[in-house]
Parts: C-alpha cells; structure tokens; sequence
C-alpha cells in the first residue's frame, strides 16, 4: 500500500515537473518571438530599402523569394545549384520526411509535427520575376535594405548542414522549377515550423514579425503584408 502511494507521487512529481518546463519553454518562446526587431534595419520610408523580396503562399507553407545578386552570391554556398542565368531562388525549410514525401502518410504527419525530427531545405531557382513564375499564388512584396538583406541571408545560410570539405549536402530532386532539396543540421518540430523559419527571416532582417503567432501560412501572409504591397490572385 505504502509502495504504491509513494509510486502515485513520484509520477505526480514527474507530471508536475513536465508541466513547468513546458510553461518555462512556452513563456521563453513567448519573449524571444515578441522580442523587438532591430528597426534601423528596416526603415519606415521604402525609399531607403532597395531590395525586393517575396513572400509566397503554397497553401500549408510560405517559401521566400530572395534576389541572386552580389549579396547573395558572397553568403549563399557557392556549390548550390543556382546558375549566372538564374535570378531569383524561393527558399522553405521544413520536416525533411513530409517535405520530400510526394504524398505523406499518416505517420509522417504526426511524426513531423509531434516529434523533433530531421529537416530539409528546398531550394528553387528561376529567371522569371515572382509574378510570372507564381501567377495564380498569393504573395507580398516586401522591400529591404542591403544590411537587412544581408542578415536575412546569413541565417538562411546557417541552415544548411556541411560535409567535410565544406559543401552543402543535396538530398534529391526538388518540387518544381529548377529545385533541390539540401540537408540542414537543424531540428524539426512543433512550434518551430515551416511558417515560423520564414517568419524568423523576416524579423532578422528589421520587420516587426511576431514569430510566436506565426503558425499558419495566412498569419505570415498577414504580417508581412503590413509592412509591404500585397498581390492576390
């Protein structure tokens, strides 16, 4: 009897404690993702931002459209797939299982969203402006200074993973256009998603993005609009 009232409180313990690193986590998540943005990278008057990038709706995810210029070049791997003719790349990152399946199970479902698992960035490069190449897809164009480019560039990059002469690591065929997928070092799961990577860009590069509330594709769609122009089909 003795046993099992000790045993009954120790997984009451157990649960109790669960609970409070949840909170903890949920609160720290909470404060970094309402955290300021560093605003003299993102000026009020457009016309100190000289640099055009998209953010575009697929539906269940955002990818972003970034420039291949001068910048792009000196941050990005030079070994990925992207050509001299090619001069524009959407970038999305997401559960590597899900993102490359043509047509995701059940498990792979749930395993990606529940469960930390391994990720992947798709990668695709075009010659067509964004509103040729994605004419029936809703997207905002937002305008960027060259310091708030350049950051913005410099965390996408650290997603991708290395092999041990430096180069980055390509999985297989990407989804459409000229596209690959690449490894990334970094872990998959619930709330850190797809939506919120994006968003996470965004606010590196000066926008006013709460990361925290950016779960749905509408909702970055939403923030993003508010600080450039937005193009519905």
């Amino acid at each position: 009897m003795l046993q099992s009232i000790l045993h009954n409180r120790s997984i009451s313990r157990l649960i109790n404690t669960a609970r409070l690193i949840s909170v903890v986590m949920i609160l720290i998540m909470m404060l970094s993702a309402c955290s300021t943005a560093n605003r003299d990278l993102f000026p009020a008057d457009p016309e100190e931002r000289d640099i055009e990038i998209h953010v575009v709706s697929h539906g269940w995810h955002v990818g972003i459209v970034l420039p291949v210029n001068k910048q792009f070049k000196d941050v990005m791997p030079s070994s990925l797939h992207i050509t001299n003719d090619q001069s524009f790349a959407e970038f999305g990152w997401g559960d590597r299982d899900f993102y490359m399946e043509e047509s995701p199970g059940v498990w792979t479902t749930i395993k990606g969203g529940l469960l930390p698992s391994s990720s992947a960035l798709h990668v695709a490069a075009f010659s067509n402006g964004p509103e040729e190449q994605f004419p029936r897809l809703e997207r905002v164009t937002i305008r960027l200074t060259e310091e708030g480019y350049r950051a913005m560039l410099v965390r996408a990059e650290s997603y991708f993973s290395r092999d041990s002469q430096g180069e980055v690591i390509e999985l297989g065929q990407g989804l459409y256009a000229d596209s690959r997928f690449y490894e990334s070092p970094k872990w998959y799961y619930v709330p850190k998603t797809s939506n919120k990577w994006v968003a996470l860009l965004l606010k590196e590069a000066g926008l006013p993005v709460n990361t925290f509330t950016a779960v749905r594709s509408s909702n970055v769609i939403r923030q993003a609009a508010k600080s450039g122009a937005h193009h519905k089909p």
